[in-house]
């Protein structure tokens, strides 16, 4: 409902773990509607930088705002794993 999506629309799925100073800060999840036939591999989100700037540059959408959720919650195993905790 949130996204406005139909019940089988599929949704690109990412998912981060951002370090600072070589330490876990955050693992975020991020869904996105974008065309099937765009599916960026690690590499080219690497070489880019984020997956918003290759939005921009392979489908020519600048994004100028967005609605982020943050909540904490108890790591369940798979992200106990991915923060070290």
């Amino acid at each position: 409902d949130a996204l406005g999506l139909q019940p089988n629309e599929e949704v690109l799925y990412l998912s981060r773990l951002i370090l600072v100073e070589g330490k876990p800060l955050v693992w975020t999840r991020t869904y996105l509607c974008v065309p099937p036939e765009f599916r960026p591999d690690v590499a080219e989100l690497e070489q880019v930088g984020t997956v918003f700037a290759l939005i921009q540059r392979d489908l020519g959408v600048a994004f100028s705002r967005g609605e982020q959720q943050f909540w904490a919650s108890g790591a369940n195993s798979e992200e106990a794993r991915m923060l070290g905790v």
